[in-house]
């Protein structure tokens, strides 16, 4: 309004009138910028009002991460066989640790990855056995760490009516089996963030566990997606065919924490204290 008005005046002339509306689109887009970081921060603070991280090597805990990458995996993206127990498994289970996001009040649980954590080096992580010949900065390989102080993030999953995005409307989230019912338009704008929250919660039992030696197979398209948020995994080899394109990756435990934005580590420091 301001600028069309001028031109017609003349009071400003045409350079000056481009850096003026240059300025306010800066401004605008700023501002913008600044309403979404809020957004997050509040969303991010939402978040742990309404889920929980529960983190365990128990049966139980093992059982429901099972059957939800056995959802993921096998029956949504046929990307392993079916089974008929209707889980997913295999050895590295056997030296792993569970962790799921659970919703409070249902005690549904949205989301679940796998912690494989070796204690000697007959328990060698995933990413030696598919990715060993790919890695190219031997400085970080895994082999150069004792075992007890490495962990491999996989088998990150979560259940397709809990991927909506947080702008969905209610009637398509009905659809993806959510009962809107129990969830509140706060709790589903919180569901982008579940995600985020198992990563947070496979920091917190890093730090717990003083496994700070982290690795990481998956897609590169995955893994730059996660710096949006201060997550930045350092890519240490070569892309590979597995089940698609794959990379191995490694991250520093410290280094995960200084690079977060300040509502993720309100978010991180929430979850250590899981462990009290």
């Amino acid at each position: 309004m301001f600028t069309q008005v001028t031109a017609k005046s003349g009071f400003i002339p045409e350079a000056i009138q481009k850096e003026f509306k240059n300025t306010v689109g800066k401004i605008t887009k700023a501002y913008q910028g600044y309403n979404r970081l809020r957004e997050v921060d509040r969303i991010s603070r939402h978040f742990s009002q309404f889920f929980r991280p529960v983190i365990g090597s128990g049966t139980n805990l093992f059982l429901a991460s099972a059957r939800i990458r056995h959802q993921v995996f096998c029956e949504e993206l046929s990307m392993f066989d079916e089974s008929e127990d209707g889980l997913e498994t295999d050895f590295y289970d056997s030296y792993s640790q569970h962790c799921l996001i659970q919703h409070k009040s249902s005690k549904n649980y949205a989301g679940a990855l796998r912690l494989v954590t070796p204690e000697d080096k007959s328990q060698i992580l995933p990413i030696c056995k598919i990715a060993s010949r790919y890695i190219t900065d031997l400085r970080l390989h895994p082999e150069r760490f004792e075992p007890e102080q490495t962990l491999e993030v996989s088998r990150v999953s979560i259940p397709k009516h809990f991927r909506r995005r947080q702008d969905d409307q209610h009637a398509s989230a009905a659809i993806g089996g959510i009962d809107t019912s129990t969830y509140s338009e706060t709790e589903l704008r919180c569901f982008p963030l579940i995600s985020v929250g198992l990563y947070m919660a496979s920091a917190a039992y890093s730090s717990h566990s003083n496994r700070k030696h982290v690795y990481f197979m998956a897609d590169p398209k995955v893994a730059k997606s996660m710096r949006h948020i201060g997550i930045r995994f350092e890519q240490i080899g070569d892309e590979f065919e597995y089940a698609g394109t794959r990379a191995p990756f490694y991250m520093h435990y410290d280094d995960f924490v200084s690079g977060l934005k300040p509502s993720f580590k309100s978010m991180l420091e929430t979850f250590k204290k899981t462990y009290g």
